[in-house]
């Protein structure tokens, strides 16, 4: 259930889950003074928060984040607000429906969330230079705050913020509906890409076409393949570039078009082994 507290689903809301442990604050930057004095949100207690420079990892290529714990979070994140780190827009803080977390639970939650989010490794993570602190937290207290995470990691998806979730790859794919790789081709290249949890994720090796039709916004992609060599996400091959590490699209005509420098219809032109389209597979087997 979301609660607009001002009325607009773009400002601050409030959302919880009912009977569960943990509730979830958004917060845009520019009205954390007036969440902060809201009588419908406490920020006076013990929370993990995440700082998001975009909240949709898929809008810009690994946006920053930052994930820290508070005593008191209004007070904390206020500090940040205050200081140099201006890259965020949107805030994400998580209680305790009844105050029942403390200093070394919200410790524990930081610890396991900048864990997650690095392995995951939607956003950039490099503000959060160290790991965060484990505290020694008894067999009973760990069932307790583990139960808060597993709310806290799903409410953060329903946000629409992936952070918490590892993109599907070669070895966890046989968890996922349609478990075979399915393969591009077109001028020369060949792409492999899997489809799941409603994103399409490139595999490492993949080939991807240098030159983008005049059609399918060459500037965009051109800048889109040029940091992506400068940040060696891709090698220069000569006739074409190569993939070095698995990296999620939100669709497969977005993944496609990555791949060719085209405008394919991704459903129709990523084919399985058996030559069964991805639209076949998903859309038409009854799967």
């Amino acid at each position: 259930m979301t609660h607009l507290i001002d009325g607009d689903p773009q400002g601050i809301r409030r959302v919880i889950m009912k009977n569960k442990p943990c509730e979830m604050y958004i917060i845009p930057r520019s009205l954390f003074s007036e969440a902060k004095v809201c009588k419908a949100i406490d920020l006076k207690q013990p929370a993990l928060y995440v700082l998001l420079e975009n909240i949709n990892s898929f809008a810009n290529d690994k946006p920053k984040a930052y994930i820290g714990h508070a005593e008191d979070a209004g007070k904390r994140i206020e500090q940040h607000i205050g200081s140099k780190n201006d890259f965020f827009q949107t805030v994400l803080v998580f209680v305790s429906t009844d105050h029942s977390i403390n200093k070394a639970d919200v410790q524990y939650l930081e610890y396991m969330a900048i864990k997650t989010a690095k392995e995951a490794n939607r956003f950039d993570m490099s503000s959060n230079s160290q790991s965060g602190t484990s505290p020694h937290l008894t067999p009973e207290q760990l069932d307790i705050i583990d139960e808060f995470r597993e709310y806290a990691w799903l409410l953060t998806s329903f946000a629409g913020c992936r952070i918490f979730i590892k993109p599907i790859s070669q070895a966890t794919s046989k968890k996922h509906k349609g478990n075979e790789r399915f393969h591009i081709s077109w001028d020369n290249i060949n792409a492999y890409a899997l489809f799941g949890q409603d994103e399409m994720v490139l595999l490492k090796g993949s080939e991807l076409r240098k030159t983008t039709v005049a059609s399918a916004k060459p500037e965009k992609r051109n800048a889109m393949l040029n940091k992506m060599l400068y940040e060696g996400i891709i090698e220069d091959k000569g006739n074409n570039y190569v993939l070095l590490s698995d990296k999620a699209y939100p669709s497969p005509s977005t993944c496609a078009w990555v791949c060719t420098g085209t405008g394919l219809n991704g459903w129709d032109h990523w084919k399985n082994e058996k030559g069964q389209t991805l639209d076949f597979v998903f859309r038409k087997s009854g799967h």
